[in-house]
């Protein structure tokens, strides 16, 4: 806090004096507008792009939630499949291997299999 002083601030100002502190105080106050003026504009300008920045990570959840739901139904397919090929397994079933060997992509053998009833 400025405290007042008689030489700053003399209780029987001569009128130049008085003309020299309002351009003073005008300047400031000036000053102060252009400097409150750029602050709302920046406020502004960051809000505007926090709510696009929220909306990008709306969108960016919802895609990735999309995708997870997704992962599961691909997971829950691959479930039944293992189920239904399981069930081909069954005792009633039975599998006879052929001569022709297959290598999958990694290079391991598999023999190639047909499906006979009893």
């Amino acid at each position: 806090m400025t405290s007042i002083k008689e030489a700053q601030f003399p209780a029987t100002p001569s009128s130049g004096e008085l003309r020299k502190k309002y351009g003073e105080l005008r300047e400031a106050a000036q000053f102060l507008s252009r400097s409150r003026g750029q602050y709302k504009g920046q406020v502004t300008r960051l809000t505007t792009r926090i709510t696009e920045m929220e909306c990008e990570l709306r969108q960016f959840a919802s895609a990735a939630e999309m995708t997870l739901r997704q992962k599961a139904e691909l997971d829950n397919l691959l479930l039944n499949t293992t189920t239904s090929l399981k069930a081909l397994r069954s005792p009633v079933m039975s599998w006879r291997t052929h001569g022709t060997t297959i290598r999958d992509a990694s290079g391991v053998a598999m023999p190639s299999v047909s499906c006979s009833s009893p």
